[in-house]
């Protein structure tokens, strides 16, 4: 883990949001997670959220067929 991530995944642990532990991150506290993170993650999320949708659409369409 670079030193900036190791930084930060230190930090939200210390403060309840995640347990890192051997490279592997659970996270515990989602609501707060979100709240702590910049606007890039709502953004991302949307986005993703939406092709899952398109994605799932399309396979059902193809499913169809």
């Amino acid at each position: 883990m670079k030193a900036w991530s190791a930084f930060a995944a230190g930090k939200l642990q210390r403060l309840g949001v995640i347990t890192y532990s051997r490279g592997k991150i659970a996270v515990l506290d989602r609501p707060q997670l979100e709240r702590l993170t910049c606007e890039c993650y709502t953004v991302l999320k949307k986005e993703t959220d939406r092709l899952f949708v398109e994605l799932k659409h399309a396979a059902g369409l193809s499913a169809a067929r």
